[in-house]
């Protein structure tokens, strides 16, 4: 049953971790979200989706460092889980150079 809702808790989740400004319920969201993904079986395909996420921005900067930083909390979870593959991992270094090389860039 939980593989079935399994993305809607996700993004649902996810929209509270980055939008809340709470810490405490931002620490919550974050141990369910790692509970979520350690005994969901469609680790993998959020993982996927979470790099997926954003591919097509749109011109507006403070949605652009929104999407980044929520995309990084997740990668996080997702590494806190052991849920990361070697290839997981390889794009997430490649995701996080292309951000401070656009930080470094814009300075």
């Amino acid at each position: 049953m939980l593989d079935k809702y399994t993305d809607l808790f996700f993004f649902t989740l996810f929209l509270r971790l980055v939008n809340d400004s709470n810490p405490k319920v931002r620490t919550k969201v974050t141990q369910v979200l790692c509970k979520l993904v350690r005994k969901t079986s469609n680790a993998k395909q959020l993982i996927e989706t979470v790099f997926k996420m954003g591919a097509e921005e749109d011109n507006d900067a403070s949605k652009r460092e929104f999407m980044t930083s929520g995309k990084l909390q997740l990668i996080q979870i997702f590494a806190e889980c052991k849920k990361l593959t070697k290839a997981d991992i390889d794009r997430s270094v490649d995701f996080c150079a292309v951000i401070v090389s656009k930080q470094a860039a814009s300075l």
